[in-house]
């Protein structure tokens, strides 16, 4: 299964308004927990902030894959952001950051989390990609711009 086929507007929100990596993660676990009924954006902001602890999910050229596992979680939950600005997620190369794919899985199920981090991080390396992602004006702007790419 590819990774986008859950995806829906409603899970991309695109320009957030963060002025650091902290206020991002918060942002994104509080749209998240409205979103996910299983659970709270609480949890899903400490969760992130520990895995980022562990180290850095920027993979450079602007993207960052922040994930965890989540005990409550009957399946994967995946959300797209991007940010107004970039924002420094500590990438090994130096680069700024602006899309995010944020990656929530139940913790029985490693071997789907690693098939869906592997497919975007295929998807980080399309350089043009990330860049015309990045520059989407909706959700549903930027689920079409990915589609018609992956398709």
């Amino acid at each position: 299964m590819c990774f986008y086929h859950q995806l829906n507007p409603e899970r991309i929100i695109v320009n957030i308004a963060a002025t650091d990596q902290d206020e991002f993660l918060a942002v994104a676990a509080d749209y998240i927990g409205r979103l996910c009924p299983d659970v709270n954006g609480s949890t899903v902001h400490n969760a992130l902030l520990e895995r980022e602890r562990l180290g850095t999910t920027a993979t450079g050229h602007q993207v960052a894959i922040p994930h965890c596992k989540m005990k409550k979680l009957q399946r994967a939950e995946l959300f797209i952001f991007t940010t107004a600005e970039p924002l420094d997620f500590k990438s090994a190369d130096g680069s700024m950051t602006q899309l995010f794919f944020v990656l929530l899985s139940p913790q029985h199920m490693v071997r789907e989390h690693l098939q869906i981090l592997a497919q975007i991080s295929r998807v980080a390396r399309k350089a043009a990609l990330v860049q015309s992602l990045i520059r989407s004006c909706s959700g549903q702007q930027l689920l079409e711009l990915l589609q018609s790419e992956l398709e």
